[in-house]
C-alpha cells in the first residue's frame, strides 16, 4: 500500500514505547471522543492513531467492544466540523483497511459510505471555497487601495491550509475505498453513490499522491465497461492529458494504463483524437519507460480508419519503422508488429516507408527471421507500391518464391504470397519456367483445404497476377489449375464469397489471353459452371462477372441469348415469383372446382370512353383534358 504521508505526527521512540505500555489509557482515548471539545476529541484521536502504527495492538484495539462503533459514528457526525478531527479517524481506518481481516469489520460499522459521504461534502466544500476566491480576487482588483497586502498573504495562507488539509481527508477516504473494493459487490455499491465522479473531479486538485490515488481506482474501476461509460459522461479525457505532460513516471505510467482500458471504447478512441492525445503519444514512444504501453493505445487508435489516417501528420511512421527494424529480438514483438500492420493499410502511412532501402530492410529481416507478421507488413505496403516499391518486390521475388516454395509453415506461405500479388513484373514467364510455382499452385487448389481460406484466397489472386501474358496463359492452361477453379465454382454455395470474387477475376485474366480463353469458352462444363453464378446476389460478384460475360459473347456469340434470359430472369425474379405464385394459386382453385374470382365483376365496372374523361375533375380542379 502507498504510504499517504498523512499527518506531521511523528513522535519520539520513548514516547511511543510509553504509548504502548499504558494499554490502559486506551479506555479514556475512547473516551475523550464523546467530549464536546473538538481539542479533547482530536487529542484522544491522535493518540488512537498512533496505536496503530505498530500492527500487534491493533487485535488488542479491535477486542474493546465499543471502539470501531465510537470512532465511525464520531467520522459520520463530527467530520464536517473539524478537518483535523477528520484526517486523524480516517488514518486510523486507513491503517486498518490495509488488512484484509480487518475490512470486514470496516464494512459493517459503513465506514465506506462514510467516506463517500465525507467526499461529497468537501468537494462541494472545496468548489465554493474556490468561487469565492474567485469573487473576492475580482472585488480586490476594483478595491486595492482599501486591501493591504497583509491580509490577502493571511487569506491565501488561510486558503492553503485548508486545502492542504482537505487533500489529506481525500487521499485517506479515496485509499480506504480503493481497499475495501476489491470485493466487487462492494465495489458496485460505491459506484453507485457517484465514486466515478468523485474520482474524476478529484483529478483536478494538484497533490500528486492523491492524484495518483485516483488514477489508480479509476483504472481498476475502468475494467467495467459501465464505469467506462460513466467516465465519459464525466469528461475524463479532458483531465488527463496534463498527466502526460507532468515529469513524473509513476503517474505518467499510471495514466496510460487507466487511457489503454478506456481506449476499447471506440467513442473514448474519437475524444482522445479529437483533444489532441496523438501527438503526445508519439513523444512518448521516444522514451523506453513508457514505450511498452503506449504502443499499446496506438495499436488500439489505429483500429479506426479515421483515426489511422492522420497518423501521417506526425512522427510515428518513421519511429516506428526503426522500432521493427532495430527490434532487439529475432521476431518482433505482435504489439509493435499489429501496429505497423494497421497503420499500412492506410496509402498515406505506407507512402511514407516506401523507399528502396527501407523496403529492403524489411524484406530481409522477414526472410532472415521467418517473421510471417512482419512479410504482412510488407504485404500491406505492397498495396500500393509505387516505382521504387516495385523495383524491390521485383528484385526479392526470386528469392520469395523460393522461400514460398521450401516453407511448411502456411501461415508464412499466406503473407509471402499477399506480397507476390502485387508484385507486377514482365518476368512472371520465366518464374514459371524456372521455379515449381504453378505446381505449388496446383497443389493447393487441387487441396482447397476449407479451414485456411486465407492461404486459398492468396493462391487464387496470385494466378489473376501471373497471367500476364501469352506465354504466362500458355503455362497456366498446360497444368489443371482452369479445372480446380471451375470446381470451386461448381459449388459456390460452400465457398467464401470473397474466393468467389477472386476466382471470377482470375478467369476474367484468363480470358484476356488465348492459350486459357480457348480452355475456358471451348468448355460447356465450365461455361455453365460460370453463368451460374449469375444467380448469386453480391454486387461485386456481378460486376467481375459482367466482365467475364462480355468477352463470352464476343467469342460465343452462341451465349448471347442464354446470358442475356438468365440476367433477364435475375434481374425479374421477384416479379415472375409473384406471377408463378398466382397462376399457382389459381391452378389450385381449379382443381377444387371452384370459381375463379380475379376481383371486382366486371359488370360492376363503369366504362368510360375519352369524352366522359374530358370533363372529369383532376387534382382538384376542373379542367378539361387535352389529348394530343
Amino acid at each position: 500500500m502507498m504510504n499517504p504521508n498523512m499527518m506531521d505526527m511523528a513522535m519520539p521512540p520513548e514516547i511511543m514505547q510509553e504509548l504502548i505500555g499504558s494499554t490502559q489509557n486506551f479506555d479514556s482515548w475512547i473516551e475523550s471522543l464523546y467530549e464536546d471539545k473538538i481539542e479533547e476529541k482530536c487529542k484522544g484521536a491522535r493518540s488512537i492513531l498512533m496505536m496503530c502504527q505498530k500492527p500487534i495492538m491493533m487485535n488488542a484495539m479491535l477486542k474493546h467492544e465499543s471502539f470501531l462503533g465510537v470512532v465511525s459514528r464520531t467520522l459520520r457526525d463530527e467530520g464536517k466540523k473539524s478537518l483535523e478531527l477528520t484526517i486523524y479517524l480516517l488514518g486510523t481506518m486507513y491503517a486498518f483497511s490495509n488488512y484484509h481481516e480487518f475490512q470486514g469489520c470496516l464494512i459493517e460499522n459503513k465506514i465506506g459510505n462514510t467516506c463517500l459521504k465525507l467526499l461529497d461534502y468537501q468537494i462541494r466544500r472545496a468548489e465554493l471555497l474556490k468561487q469565492d476566491s474567485a469573487k473576492k480576487a475580482e472585488n480586490n482588483s476594483t478595491k486595492q487601495a482599501l486591501i493591504s497586502k497583509q491580509d490577502e498573504s493571511l487569506d491565501q495562507k488561510k486558503q492553503q491550509s485548508i486545502a492542504r488539509k482537505q487533500d489529506k481527508v481525500f487521499l485517506l477516504s479515496v485509499q480506504i475505498l480503493l481497499n475495501l473494493s476489491h470485493d466487487y459487490l462492494i465495489q458496485k455499491k460505491m459506484v453507485k453513490l457517484k465514486l466515478v465522479s468523485y474520482l474524476v473531479k478529484l483529478l483536478d486538485r494538484n497533490n500528486i499522491f492523491l492524484i495518483i490515488a485516483s488514477l489508480s481506482f479509476l483504472k481498476n474501476l475502468s475494467l467495467i465497461n459501465e464505469n467506462k461509460d460513466e467516465m465519459k459522461v464525466c469528461n475524463i479525457v479532458l483531465k488527463l492529458k496534463r498527466f502526460l505532460q507532468i515529469n513524473h513516471p509513476y503517474t505518467r505510467t499510471i495514466t496510460l494504463k487507466l487511457i489503454y482500458n478506456l481506449a476499447f471504447d471506440k467513442e473514448f478512441r474519437a475524444q482522445l483524437d479529437k483533444n489532441g492525445y496523438l501527438n503526445i503519444f508519439v513523444e512518448l514512444l521516444k522514451q523506453s519507460p513508457f514505450r511498452g504501453l503506449t504502443i499499446k493505445i496506438l495499436y488500439l487508435l489505429s483500429q479506426d480508419e479515421k483515426i489511422r489516417s492522420t497518423f501521417s501528420y506526425t512522427d510515428a511512421i518513421p519511429i516506428i519503422y526503426q522500432l521493427l527494424i532495430n527490434f532487439p529480438e529475432k521476431i518482433v514483438a505482435k504489439e509493435l508488429v499489429s501496429l505497423a500492420i494497421n497503420l499500412m493499410c492506410n496509402p498515406r502511412n505506407a507512402g511514407q516507408i516506401s523507399s528502396k532501402e527501407q523496403m529492403d530492410a524489411l524484406i530481409k529481416r522477414s526472410l532472415m527471421n521467418h517473421d510471417y507478421l512482419l512479410f504482412k507488413v510488407v504485404k500491406n505496403i505492397s498495396q500500393f507500391a509505387t516505382g521504387e516499391v516495385q523495383e524491390i518486390l521485383e528484385v526479392h521475388t526470386p528469392e520469395l518464391i523460393k522461400f514460398l516454395l521450401k516453407s511448411d509453415d502456411q501461415e508464412l506461405q499466406t503473407e509471402i504470397l499477399g506480397s507476390l500479388v502485387y508484385t507486377y513484373t514482365d518476368k512472371w514467364n520465366d518464374y514459371l519456367k524456372t521455379t515449381g510455382i504453378l505446381q505449388f499452385i496446383e497443389s493447393n487448389l487441387q487441396d482447397n483445404d476449407q479451414e485456411n481460406n486465407e492461404l486459398t484466397l492468396g493462391v487464387i489472386m496470385l494466378i489473376g497476377t501471373i497471367c500476364a501474358s501469352n506465354e504466362c496463359a500458355s503455362h497456366i492452361a498446360s497444368t489443371q489449375i482452369v479445372q480446380y477453379l471451375a470446381e470451386i465454382v461448381g459449388s459456390p454455395i460452400d465457398q467464401d464469397e470473397e474466393i468467389l470474387v477472386q476466382v471470377v477475376y482470375a478467369f476474367h485474366k484468363m480470358l484476356i489471353y488465348k492459350p486459357t480463353r480457348d480452355l475456358i469458352i471451348n468448355s460447356i462444363e465450365i461455361s455453365t459452371q460460370l453463368m451460374n453464378l449469375l444467380d448469386i446476389k453480391n454486387n461485386v460478384i456481378q460486376k467481375e462477372l459482367n466482365n467475364v460475360m462480355d468477352i463470352f459473347q464476343l467469342y460465343k456469340p452462341e451465349f448471347t441469348e442464354q446470358i442475356k434470359k438468365r440476367k433477364f430472369t435475375n434481374y425479374n425474379l421477384a416479379y415472375l415469383n409473384i406471377i408463378e405464385s398466382e397462376d399457382q394459386r389459381i391452378a389450385d382453385n381449379a382443381m377444387l372446382g371452384e370459381d375463379f374470382d380475379d376481383g371486382d365483376n366486371i359488370n360492376d365496372i363503369q366504362i368510360y370512353d375519352c369524352n366522359d374523361l374530358q370533363n372529369r375533375v383532376w387534382n382538384g380542379s376542373d379542367i378539361p383534358i387535352q389529348y394530343i
